[in-house]
């Protein structure tokens, strides 16, 4: 082989920077990835919870409502619109549907002859969220994940209501007439870590 034909090889092969030069323009860039992708997940967990707080809150409102309908009921007619209290005890918590529901919205019946109009609540689109009338047969107001509102109620008159939640820590009896909670994300309402509560 030819001296001058090595020599001509050599200069053909392009020059590459060395590996050290090369790593200084790689890193600062996986750097930079690095960096977006955590501002984006944490963007992303930000929002998240400002979506739920906001849902928290309407939720609350909600359930705010219900019980004012109720409380309302009670002072105009001395009773809370079920057909036989006698079936029920203060501890029991019952589902906001069908005769009692219809009683505070004005629409006709027994439990409210005089049809006034207590709650107004907004239609449950897609079952959720508000009042579900879905099923002819059974009439009902739901959270935002379609479970239907439980509701405790101040049965005997003394000013307080048993607190349905059975959590050590939490107070016996709450100073309200009517109590109302939703399910929680897990849609069981047995399990108080994620129910909503209107007290």
């Amino acid at each position: 082989m030819d001296l001058s034909d090595t020599f001509r090889d050599e200069a053909l092969k392009p020059d590459r920077p060395p590996k050290s030069s090369r790593l200084r323009i790689v890193r600062p860039l996986l750097w930079v990835a690095a960096g977006s992708v955590l501002i984006i997940l944490v963007l992303a967990i930000v929002a998240a919870t400002f979506l739920a707080s906001g849902s928290a809150i309407r939720e609350q409102a909600a359930m705010k409502s219900l019980a004012t309908g109720m409380e309302n009921y009670f002072k105009e007619y001395g009773h809370f619109p079920i057909s036989d209290p006698g079936a029920f005890t203060e501890t029991v918590s019952v589902p906001a549907e069908g005769e009692m529901v219809v009683a505070i919205l004005g629409a006709e019946s027994p439990l409210n002859p005089r049809k006034i109009p207590f709650y107004n609540p907004p239609n449950a689109r897609t079952g959720k969220a508000g009042l579900d009338q879905s099923n002819a047969a059974t009439i009902r107001t739901v959270d935002s994940n379609g479970t239907t509102f439980f509701l405790v109620m101040d049965l005997d008159g003394d000013g307080t209501t048993p607190n349905p939640d059975p959590r050590d820590g939490q107070l016996k009896q709450i100073r309200a007439r009517v109590l109302v909670y939703s399910a929680g994300p897990d849609q069981d309402p047995a399990t108080w870590a994620d129910n909503l509560v209107s007290w």
